[in-house]
């Protein structure tokens, strides 16, 4: 049989978890929907350039945030995490001004 120990925080550790939580997870959303808004008015380098810098502000904020405030941020190990976010923000950053652009 298995025996748990109960679980028990204040109310205010609970507010400041769900602030926190929120916050984080809303900057990224409304820097990824800001970005997909951009692209999808027909300026590419704008909006990726846009979605790069945001992902990049997503490792960042995994990378200095505390566990219990990154949110939907946190999937592996804080360093994975970073590591992962960075690489792929600076990926897209490249990708967006390597492109040529297209002349009609």
């Amino acid at each position: 049989m298995v025996s748990l120990r109960p679980f028990t925080f204040t109310s205010q550790d609970a507010t400041l978890r769900t602030r926190s939580h929120f916050l984080a997870d809303a900057v990224v959303l409304v820097g990824v929907a800001a970005s997909m808004g951009v692209l999808a008015t027909g300026h590419w380098r704008k909006g990726t350039v846009a979605l790069g810098v945001c992902v990049l502000g997503a490792g960042v904020m995994r990378a200095v945030l505390p566990e219990r405030a990154a949110g939907l941020l946190k999937v592996r190990r804080r360093w994975f995490d970073a590591a992962w976010l960075l690489a792929l923000g600076a990926g897209i950053l490249a990708l967006a001004m390597v492109v040529p652009p297209h002349n009609a």
